[in-house]
Parts: structure tokens; C-alpha cells; sequence
């Protein structure tokens, strides 16, 4: 059998534009992108479980929050770190997965990071302990 088929984009509009394995044995995809006119913000889980990769399952998808994800990471405490690197953006937010009903909690109503002229077009997170 061949993996791609269960990694394939959502659509042809979908580009991945981040990824993670996550602590909890899911592979994050983030997808970017536009489709019909609108931009694409999204993160799909797949489960990397049994030897196999199945099929994706949308966790996140609000523009409002995410634009242009270019980076994720994990922090020791489980908390996954996205930054969006849209110039409407250029914010580092903290997210909790679910692993029950695999979707993500946003976690505070604002940005961890805000934006400023320090955080413009994020490529990755380092976490130092």
C-alpha cells in the first residue's frame, strides 16, 4: 500500500506549510493556501498508529486566529505553539490537542506572542530549557 494516498492535501488549493509529530503519536499538518478567493488557515491530524497513517481529520480552522502557519511546536508542557506568519498577523498562539474528540482548544483569548516588528514572517519556534 502506498502512504501518500492518507497524506494527500485535503485539496488542490491545500499546500502544507508546517508539520509536527505530536507527543500524542499524531502527525500536525498545517495547509495554506487560497481557494476561491479566500485564504486557507488549517490543521489536519493524522494518526501515525498501527504501522499506518490514516486518513486526516481537520482540528483547526479559523482565519481569524491562524494566517499563513509557518511554524509548529511542541513546549515540554504539551502545549502546541503555531505561528502565523501573515503580514495581518505575525503571532505566536498556544493550543492544547485533544486526542479524544481530535480537535484544538485555543488556549487565552489572545495571542502568546503579539505581534511587533520582532516577530514579522516567524519561520520556526525554538524552545529553550
Amino acid at each position: 500500500a502506498d502512504c501518500l494516498t492518507a497524506i494527500a492535501s485535503p485539496s488542490d488549493f491545500h499546500s502544507p506549510s508546517a508539520m509536527l509529530v505530536h507527543s500524542s503519536g499524531a502527525l500536525l499538518i498545517a495547509y495554506s493556501g487560497i481557494k476561491l478567493g479566500q485564504p486557507i488557515a488549517e490543521i489536519y491530524a493524522y494518526n501515525l498508529g498501527n504501522g499506518s497513517i490514516s486518513s486526516g481529520k481537520l482540528v483547526y480552522s479559523d482565519r481569524e486566529v491562524l494566517a499563513g502557519i509557518s511554524a509548529l511546536r511542541e513546549s515540554p508542557d504539551g502545549r502546541v505553539l503555531i505561528a502565523s506568519a501573515a503580514s495581518s498577523h505575525n503571532t505566536v498562539e498556544a493550543f492544547r490537542l485533544d486526542t479524544k474528540t481530535w480537535t484544538f482548544e485555543r488556549l487565552g483569548n489572545t495571542a502568546l506572542i503579539q505581534a511587533s516588528s520582532f516577530t514579522r514572517s516567524i519561520s520556526s519556534i525554538l524552545i529553550a530549557q
